[in-house]
């Protein structure tokens, strides 16, 4: 794939805001000024391109076809290119350049197609591109699981890590509705110990917390945050509460 070679002045805002309230069709148009050379999914490609090794190509060749592909299938809906697209784009690959499963290649496409889709903010975007670099597969899957059930009492969505030997209940108020999933059952073959682990990981980035469990004798219950919520929403793997 060709470099993108772009007038030292010239940036994404710019071409934008010439073409912001034509409708659909300045998706196509601001991607095609870039370089008339490349196409709709080429135009997006050389945008991503990064590194010099064949598994970085391949990676951001990946995350550009879905890109394409959902900007494509929502053509109608796009007004505008958002102008802080390079820059978010720029910020993804942070992460794109360090992932290993498709699925994690996945979620940054979404979240680069849901920022021009639905012109969401620059803090909103780069929060969210932030939190699934340091996220692997094992901290959405757990995410994941557990938003599924939530309890139509309290409306939160906990869980608890059944674990052998558990010393004490879980403390706080007895008002508290207990969990009725184990997360171990919704993962294949992970030991409570390293879920425990992951579960920590998500709780210094504010998705679980552990606290106001009331008593539970079977081990440690977390609940999903709102930012929790709010992160799942972003790459679409639950509907909005």
């Amino acid at each position: 794939m060709n470099e993108l070679s772009l007038p030292k002045n010239t940036a994404i805002s710019t071409l934008g805001s010439v073409y912001e309230k034509t409708g659909a069709p300045a998706l196509v148009a601001v991607l095609t000024a870039i370089d008339p050379s490349f196409g709709f999914a080429a135009a997006i490609g050389s945008l991503l391109s990064y590194g010099n090794s064949q598994r970085s190509k391949v990676k951001t060749g990946y995350v550009a076809q879905k890109v394409a592909e959902q900007l494509q299938s929502c053509e109608n809906s796009i007004n505008k290119i958002n102008e802080n697209l390079h820059e978010a784009i720029n910020l993804a690959m942070q992460g794109i350049e360090s992932s290993v499963t498709i699925n994690k290649l996945d979620r940054f496409a979404r979240i680069i197609s849901g920022h021009i889709i639905y012109s969401h903010s620059w803090d909103e975007t780069a929060t969210a591109l932030r939190a699934i670099s340091s996220l692997e597969d094992i901290h959405i899957e757990i995410l994941n699981q557990a938003s599924s059930n939530i309890n139509i009492t309290d409306r939160q969505a906990r869980f608890y890590i059944k674990t052998p030997n558990f010393p004490k209940p879980g403390m706080i108020n007895g008002s508290t509705t207990p969990p009725t999933i184990d997360i171990l059952e919704k993962l294949n073959k992970r030991g409570h110990t390293e879920v425990r682990m992951f579960c920590m990981e998500l709780m210094s980035k504010g998705l679980l917390h552990d606290n106001d469990q009331g008593k539970f004798d079977q081990g440690p219950v977390f609940t999903l945050t709102d930012a929790a919520f709010w992160l799942l929403a972003k790459i679409e793997l639950i509907s909005k509460r």
